[in-house]
Formats: C-alpha cells, structure tokens, sequence
C-alpha cells in the first residue's frame, strides 16, 4: 500500500478467493430479510439465496465466522436456485458449520437438491440423520430415486456445539466419505451401491430443508454458517487445512508490523526502515509500505500449498 498512482478505490477482487472449482458459498452473515437473492454467493457467478420465513423468528446470530443463520426447525429455510452450475452430476464436495439445537426424530437437512415422494426427482442430500442421535449423513442418486448414502453409526452430534461437516462424493472412484472438524469420520456405514455420476435434478439447492411432493420438510433446528459447494473432490488435507484456518484464523497466520520503502537521495537500490533488513528485496517499489503475512505451517495439512 501507498500507491499514489493508484485510485483510491477497493482493489479488492472477492471472487477471485474461489478456485473455479466452487459452485456456489454463502457466507450467510448477510442479514435477516426474505428479500429476494438477499443471500450472496460470493463466488464470481453468484447464485443468490431467498430466505422463506414462515413465522418471522429466523434470525442473525454469532456464528462459527463472522454472523449466521439461526433456523429453528420449523419451515424455515433458504433457497438459492438451480442454474448451470449448481447442475453437479460428477464429484461434489459440501461443507458446512452447523450448531445443532434440539434433536429431531426425523432429520435435520443441512444441504440438499432433492424431492422425495410419489415422483421423486433426488440429487444429493447431506444432512443429519433421523433418529435421536442425529447421525452425519451424505446420500446420492444416479437415477432419482434409487439411493446410496453414507452415514456414522454411535455417534451423537452435540448440541449447542460449532461443528464443521464436510461430505465428499467422488464418481471416480464411487465413494463417499465425511468429515467432522477436519477428520475423516470412522468408522461409517454404507447403504446401496454408490453410483458413479448424480442425477440432474430439476430442484434447487436448499439451506435447511429439503422437499417431499409439494411441500418442504424436516427443516434445520439450529445454526447454519458457510455453507460451501465444490464440483470436485476436495482432498482429506484440502478439508483439514480449512478446517483449521476457518477454526483458528489467529494460529493459522500472522501479520508483521509496517515496513517502509525508501530512496535517499544519492543511494540507490532499496531500504527499509523497519521491519527486516536493509538487504531485503522489495517486492514492487510503486508500493512504499508493505506488511508480511506469515502462514503457518503446520496449519497447512499435507505438503501442497499451492494455494496459500
């Protein structure tokens, strides 16, 4: 920074964060209004979602990052369409912070694109099991209808806790696996085979519900934060690395204090005032000040940071 030749303006290019990878993430820390597309998606073609309040009580609250929304199991939910991109019929990866409020005997839908009922027009669901425990799931289907899915048995999801949940499909390899805060879940179960591609359905993906006929059901009683898709399959040290970065940003980086570019008269080259050594190089002299941000590396899981 310190560009005078620079106008001063927002240079800064949100959409350029998401790999073209990602279909689709929502923040949800954008308010509480049933607005239409008042949700962004802030990749760089946004699929926007509209809230539906049925009773006027879902609200903003402290989330896992920044604010999010409060759902309360009882028809609320967000929409945020079906265009091209959000059309996944190879690998997927969804992800989520979720803090689960009350149990529900029949399920708590996180993520979905799906119908169920008597012409039943099902994609993917990812979500936590009906039951008391409330068990991690991810379900897929090639033709519609027939199901696979992949969930955790014994295991009873906390309430009133952040947790991270990551559901992967990969068609190549036709499997699924899940995560939570970061770790592969273990062990889990499967039921059905696993297809190698997903079914193209017509609905749109919903926050917080999914739908059976003409009406939606079995709403998210809890919070929902980052809700993120990927029409890829996300490696185990790609959701670890995440995980900790969005857990802890204080221990994934740190910022140094201000180094100062400057040209005495009569010397040339580069010096700096502060900060490091009067040796150092200087990435870009039009900038006069810069601040060094150090990542952590064993934040960083695996040996790849091609992307940090």
């Amino acid at each position: 920074y310190g560009n005078g030749t620079i106008p001063l303006a927002n240079q800064q290019n949100a959409t350029g964060v998401w790999d073209s990878n990602y279909a689709g993430v929502w923040h949800l820390g954008d308010g509480d209004s049933t607005d239409a597309g008042f949700y962004k998606d802030s990749t760089a073609t946004p699929a926007n979602g509209t809230l539906t309040d049925a009773d006027g009580n879902t609200a903003q609250g402290a989330g896992a990052i920044g604010n999010n929304m409060n759902f309360n199991g009882n028809a609320d939910s967000i929409d945020v369409g079906n265009p091209s991109k959000l059309q996944i019929t190879g690998s997927l990866t969804v992800s989520s912070w979720i803090n689960l409020t009350a149990y529900d005997q029949t399920t708590n839908n996180i993520v979905t694109k799906t119908k169920f009922g008597a012409s039943p027009d099902v994609a993917w669901q990812f979500l936590l099991d009906n039951g008391p425990d409330n068990t991690l799931l991810m379900l897929v289907t090639t033709d519609g209808s027939t199901n696979a899915f992949r969930y955790q048995e014994n295991f009873t999801f906390p309430l009133n806790t952040w947790g991270y949940v990551t559901g992967v499909f990969n068609a190549g390899a036709q499997t699924i696996t899940l995560y939570r805060v970061g770790s592969v879940v273990a062990p889990t179960t499967l039921s059905g085979t696993i297809p190698s591609s997903i079914f193209n359905s017509a609905e749109p993906v919903r926050i917080a519900t999914r739908k059976r006929d003409a009406s939606l059901e079995n709403f998210f009683n809890g919070n929902i934060d980052e809700v993120r898709i990927s029409n890829t399959v996300r490696s185990a040290n790609w959701i670890k690395t995440e995980y900790n970065n969005q857990s802890s940003p204080s221990t994934f980086y740190a910022v140094g204090g201000e180094e100062q570019l400057t040209r005495p008269a009569g010397v040339s080259g580069v010096r700096i005032r502060s900060g490091v050594g009067s040796a150092a190089q200087w990435y870009n002299s039009s900038w006069q000040y810069r601040k060094k941000i150090t990542i952590t590396p064993t934040q960083v899981a695996g040996t790849s940071t091609n992307h940090f």
